[in-house]
């Protein structure tokens, strides 16, 4: 598979690159990797790091890409230069930088705009015939700071010893995938046969109780933290006041429950990694 990738500073994007060079998926990689990206970057054997502006001359650039994948941050002057790229390009397959939850199931007054336009890029080209793979993979722990060090964007305050929730404390439930399970799912639906693949994927390392994960932390910091409650309308229109606050946008949809965007009702584990035979799903520790 001739795979090329857009956007390579982020913590994802080295993790897939791993997962790609790794025995499990490079003998289905046609090398070497073209890699898209803002940094001088040294290439090897295996990986060409260019550095190029995300514009239109890029289609020659990445002519003759058969799986072509995008890390980069999600905003609407970069969403409509990568929709033209691919527009032109034609990938056979075309991944775009989604991840997170499940953000289709999020209650449209719930949605923050920052999560609607990350649906609306691939509507658009999946609209113009591209065939389009999404990839959900839940809350990613990326040590040492998420889901690590810190986790206020899931309602877990460290500094101030506090939890606000607006759901059932004894039933919540958190799902999570690793940095090493990310960059796996992603080359394994990168070497698919793109007619194959599925239009989206909802994966998750685990899954953990929000009151055991709670525990976890208390017993690592020998501490009892504060329990709050709120209201999920009110804290929503704190929200819309701020509407850019990433942060706040993620704590709030972490609060909808299962099935409506914070924790997966349904995932397809199964499809990417069958009874674990490719590689074992990380656990929290």
């Amino acid at each position: 598979m001739k795979i090329s990738i857009i956007g390579a500073n982020g913590s994802i994007a080295p993790s897939v690159i791993n997962a790609l060079l790794s025995p499990l998926f490079s003998s289905k990689v046609s090398f070497p990797v073209r890699v898209i990206t803002s940094k001088d970057t040294q290439s090897t054997d295996k990986l060409t790091y260019i550095k190029h502006p995300i514009d239109d001359s890029l289609v020659d650039v990445l002519k003759g890409t058969e799986v072509l994948m995008s890390f980069l941050p999600t905003t609407e002057e970069l969403n409509a230069k990568v929709e033209s790229v691919v527009e032109k390009l034609r990938p056979n397959l075309f991944i775009p930088s989604e991840y997170g939850g499940e953000i289709d199931k999020v209650d449209p007054k719930y949605l923050p705009s920052f999560f609607k336009s990350k649906i609306d890029h691939s509507k658009r080209l999946i609209e113009k015939n591209i065939r389009v793979a999404r990839i959900q993979t839940s809350s990613i722990r990326i040590p040492p700071a998420i889901m690590y060090g810190f986790t206020d964007h899931i309602g877990i305050y460290q500094e101030s010893g506090t939890v606000r929730i607006a759901d059932d404390y004894e039933t919540r439930v958190v799902d999570f995938s690793t940095l090493s399970d990310v960059g796996n799912v992603v080359a394994a639906v990168a070497t698919t046969d793109p007619s194959k693949t599925l239009p989206l994927y909802r994966v998750r390392s685990d899954r953990i109780g929000f009151k055991d994960l709670v525990s976890k932390f208390e017993a690592q910091q020998n501490r009892t933290y504060e329990i709050q409650h709120f209201d999920l309308d009110e804290e929503f229109q704190k929200f819309r006041e701020n509407p850019n606050d990433f942060i706040h946008g993620l704590f709030v949809t972490s609060n909808l429950g299962e099935g409506r965007g914070a924790a997966f009702e349904a995932i397809e584990n199964e499809v990417i990694n069958p009874k674990q035979s490719l590689w074992k799903w990380s656990s929290w520790e």
